[in-house]
């Protein structure tokens, strides 16, 4: 089975930043997404494809948005008057798998805490 290993914030700023991340995505019409590094993940057509994908509307297409230079700076300004870190800790390696095919990214589960 295919999985990557990924670096998670502390419980305090990864609440904040998935708090952000979803309310951002509801507001673009998109899918939420736990807050990560990603530190080695499969080298495959299928995983890229699912990254490549990963930012879909309800309808599973890429968002009108998503190519939009101006939507996407108000989008990045917008994280940065939010966003009140200037740092982050990641120590919390993980190893996180599909349940299922690698692109389908909703269903990544934490398989293993390091």
């Amino acid at each position: 089975m295919p999985a990557s290993i990924w670096l998670r914030l502390s419980n305090e700023q990864e609440a904040s930043l998935r708090a952000l991340i979803e309310r951002l995505a509801g507001a673009h019409g998109t899918v939420p997404f736990q807050p990560h590094l990603t530190v080695c993940s499969p080298q495959s057509a299928a995983s890229w494809d699912a990254a490549a994908e990963y930012a879909v509307d309800e309808t599973q297409r890429q968002p009108s948005w998503s190519s939009d230079e101006n939507i996407l700076k108000s989008i990045a300004e917008e994280c940065a008057r939010r966003v009140e870190a200037t740092e982050f800790v990641l120590d919390h390696p993980v190893i996180v798998a599909p349940d299922g095919e690698w692109r389908n990214i909703r269903s990544w589960r934490v398989m293993r805490t390091l």
